[in-house]
């Protein structure tokens, strides 16, 4: 485990997955704690896909290709590239097992970094091809929700219709559920989750704050880089993810042509992509 310290946090990061276990603030902890009974992760990073791919597989050129839920970096071994005492890079670059399903050469930087009461995590990826590169990368922290999901609302600094894309299994299709209209406060319920994730697209809001109604605790996240915002729950738990995405899961009426999908980035040959989000407690 790998611990990066300042003066107001602390904050721990486990090298398999570049998965952050713990972020404190003192005493107060605003990580899930991965009890398997629910859901044993805390904070994987989601590339090159996010969500399930159409039949667990997508064509690149003519080609099709396995591939796996929210793809292969969860259980991924990373580097230690870099190490101050409030920052670490960590780096992952392809290797035979990653061309075999995704064939491109690569590298992906996970860089956390502490500063005043923030986590900045920053997902860099290096395209080491002449060919654009196709990909799809988001968060998918779990938050502690002490007391239970219901003492908590969703705040958005503007007015947002929560129109959630709707989904058929694993994958988008396309149709919403209305919510709620012209609103900045969500107020949340577990039976909002029996719908499994609730995405939203497009909001006007880049940001969105976590906060317990009786206590005050707050969490908020900035995602200036995501198009999309993810809300899941495991009913019963004492957690709930906020997840930016730049793109989808897969549309279970779409193509399984990766340069199709919705939102899908597409680097430059020997380009350099950066997508950050910002933790603030």
């Amino acid at each position: 485990m790998i611990t990066i310290k300042n003066e107001i946090l602390s904050c721990e990061i486990k090298q398999n997955g570049a998965e952050i276990k713990s972020l404190k603030k003192g005493e107060t902890e605003y990580i899930w704690c991965s009890d398997p009974k629910f859901w044993g992760k805390s904070a994987p990073v989601l590339f090159p896909c996010i969500g399930s791919s159409k039949d667990d597989k997508y064509t690149l050129n003519g080609k099709t290709y396995p591939m796996k839920k929210h793809g292969f970096l969860i259980d991924a071994d990373f580097t230690v590239e870099e190490k101050t005492d409030s920052s670490v890079t960590l780096l992952y670059t392809h290797n035979d097992e990653t061309l075999a399903v995704y064939p491109y050469q690569f590298e992906f930087r996970a860089i956390f970094t502490l500063v005043e009461s923030s986590l900045k995590v920053e997902y860099r990826v290096n395209n080491l091809t002449d060919d654009t590169m196709y990909f799809s990368v988001g968060a998918h922290e779990a938050y502690a929700t002490p007391g239970g999901v219901e003492e908590y609302d969703i705040i958005f600094p503007y007015k947002e219709d929560l129109d959630a894309i709707l989904l058929d299994g694993p994958l988008v299709i396309d149709e919403t559920k209305t919510f709620a209209k012209k609103v900045d406060c969500f107020s949340i319920y577990e039976k909002y989750f029996e719908l499994d994730t609730l995405i939203f697209r497009k909001l006007k809001s880049k940001e969105v704050t976590l906060r317990n109604r009786l206590t005050e605790r707050t969490v908020k996240v900035e995602y200036p880089d995501c198009d999309y915002i993810a809300f899941w729950h495991e009913p019963g738990s004492e957690f709930l993810c906020i997840e930016p995405w730049t793109s989808l899961t897969a549309n279970a009426n779409g193509d399984y042509d990766i340069k199709k999908k919705e939102g899908i980035v597409s680097l430059a040959p020997n380009g350099v992509y950066s997508n950050t989000h910002i933790i603030t407690v």
